[in-house]
C-alpha cells in the first residue's frame, strides 16, 4: 500500500477537487498490463483531498485532513474519493469526539452493566438476568446500546465491550448470591441465572476468546449461581478454529450456552444438538407478532416450543410487553419470560433490590422502544422478515407433520 500527497495550487474549489479525483480514478479503473502476466491488472485507488480555506491552524492540519479524507476514501469497496468540506469536517471531528469519549468510558469504567429480570411467566418469580451495556456519558445520562454500539462495532471494540460488561457482572455476582441467599434460603438448588452477550467479534477472535476465559479462571463463580453466554444463531455455522473447542471449555466451565435472537437467522438441528447449547431466547418479534392480524406467529412459537422441547433445551420469550401475550405464552408451554412487562433493565442497586423482593408485579405497559433500547445488547440492528431464518431451519424437522390447531 502505498501513499503519496500532492499539493495542487490555484485549485481551492470543491468541484475542480472532484473533477480532477475523478480522472485519477478514471486513470486507476483502466488495466495496465505487466511483463509476464497475461491478463490486465486493476489498482485501487482512494483519492482524499481537503481545500486550504484558512480554517487550518497549520501545514500538518491541512495532512491531517487530507490524511482523514484518505481513510475514509480506504474504508470503501474499490476506489473512491472523499472531501473534507466544512459540513464533513464538523461531522467527522464530532465522530472522532465520540470515539474518543467512548474509548475512554470502555477504559475508564464509564460503560457499565444494567440487569434485566428473567421471570417465571406464571408467578413473576426472578428466575435470572441478562446484563445490558449501557454507557454512562459525562453529562450524567445514561445511553442505550442504539446510541453506541454501531460506534463500537466502527472502531472494533465490541470484543472489548463484552469484556468490561462480563469483568463487572462478575464482580457483582457475590452481591447477588448474598441477597439471593437472604431472600430465598429454601430454593438454594435452583442456580440464580446471569445471562451475558458475547459478540462476534469476540467469538471470531482467538485472542479475545483467550483473554475470556483467563477472566473466568480468576472470577469464581458463587454458589447457587450460574453464569449464561448468549451468542447469536449465526454463530452455529461458525467454522474457525477454535470455535468449538471455545464452547467446549466454557461448558466444561459450567458456562451454560444460549442462543439469541432465535428464528431470525441461519443455523442446523444438527449443530443445536452437536454443540453443547442448553437453551435459546425467541426474539422479541415473533413475541410482538401473537395474534397479529396480518402475520400472525402463533404458530411459528408452538413450533419453536415443540422443537425445544424434543431437544431437551429451555426456551425464552424475549419481548414480553403486555398481559395478552404473557397469557398466551403460558398456555402454550412456555415457561421462562423477559420484557418491560416485568421490568426495564435496571442498574445494580436497583436489580439487587428487585431480587431482595423475590417476585415482579407486572408494570404499567410503556411506550414503545427500540430492539436496542429494550435490551438488545449487541447483534442485527433490525429483525428480518418474520420467520425467514425459522423457516428454513425447521423445514425438514416438520416435514410431514400436521400444523397444531389455532388456539
Amino acid at each position: 500500500m502505498l501513499f503519496r500527497s500532492l499539493l495542487v495550487p490555484r485549485l481551492a474549489a470543491t468541484e475542480p477537487l472532484a473533477q480532477l479525483a475523478a480522472s485519477l480514478l478514471t486513470v486507476a479503473d483502466t488495466p495496465f498490463r505487466i511483463r509476464g502476466v497475461g491478463q490486465g491488472v486493476r489498482v485501487a485507488l482512494s483519492v482524499g483531498a481537503t481545500v486550504v480555506d484558512g480554517s487550518q491552524a497549520s501545514a500538518a492540519a491541512v495532512l491531517a485532513e487530507a490524511g482523514m479524507a484518505r481513510r475514509l476514501a480506504s474504508a470503501e469497496a474499490g476506489s473512491a474519493f472523499r472531501l473534507i468540506d466544512e459540513s464533513m469536517r464538523r461531522e467527522v471531528h464530532d465522530a472522532f469526539t465520540r470515539q474518543s469519549h467512548f474509548r475512554e468510558a470502555l477504559l475508564q469504567g464509564g460503560v457499565l452493566p444494567y440487569f434485566q429480570p428473567i421471570v417465571d411467566l406464571r408467578q413473576g418469580r426472578i428466575l435470572g438476568f441478562e446484563a445490558l451495556a449501557r454507557w454512562r456519558r459525562a453529562d450524567g445520562g445514561v445511553a442505550p446500546p442504539s446510541e453506541f454500539l454501531s460506534l463500537a462495532r466502527q472502531m472494533g471494540l465490541t470484543g472489548d465491550l463484552d469484556l468490561e460488561v462480563i469483568r463487572q457482572v462478575l464482580e457483582a455476582l457475590p452481591a447477588f448470591a448474598a441477597v439471593r441467599g437472604s431472600a430465598d434460603p429454601g430454593d438454594s438448588d435452583e442456580a440464580l441465572v446471569m445471562s451475558v452477550n458475547l459478540s462476534a467479534q469476540l467469538l471470531d477472535d482467538p485472542d479475545l476468546r483467550a483473554r475470556l476465559l483467563a477472566l473466568l479462571e480468576r472470577c469464581a463463580i458463587p454458589a447457587g449461581l450460574r453464569l449464561q453466554v448468549e451468542i447469536l444463531e449465526e454463530a452455529l455455522q461458525d467454522a474457525s478454529e477454535g470455535f468449538e473447542e471455545f464452547l467446549s471449555r466454557l461448558s466444561v466451565r459450567d458456562v451454560a450456552i444460549a442462543i439469541d435472537d432465535f428464528g431470525t437467522g441461519y443455523s442446523s438441528l444438527s449443530r443445536l444438538d452437536q454443540l453443547p447449547i442448553q437453551s435459546f431466547k425467541v426474539d422479541r418479534s415473533f413475541v410482538e407478532r401473537i395474534d397479529d392480524g396480518l402475520s400472525p406467529s402463533n404458530q411459528l412459537l408452538r413450533t419453536m416450543n415443540r422443537l425445544a422441547t424434543d431437544l431437551g433445551l429451555a426456551v425464552t420469550a424475549e419481548g414480553v410487553r403486555t398481559e395478552a401475550q404473557r397469557d398466551w405464552l403460558q398456555r402454550h408451554g412456555f415457561v421462562n419470560g423477559q420484557g418491560y412487562l416485568f421490568s426495564r433493565p435496571l442498574p445494580l442497586d436497583e436489580a439487587l433490590a428487585c431480587l431482595r423482593r423475590q417476585g415482579i408485579a407486572p408494570l404499567p405497559i410503556p411506550a414503545p422502544a427500540s430492539r436496542e433500547e429494550s435490551g438488545a445488547a449487541a447483534g442485527p440492528e433490525a429483525a428480518p422478515a418474520l420467520g425467514a431464518g425459522l423457516g428454513r431451519l425447521l423445514r425438514g424437522w416438520l416435514a410431514g407433520e400436521p400444523p397444531a390447531p389455532p388456539s
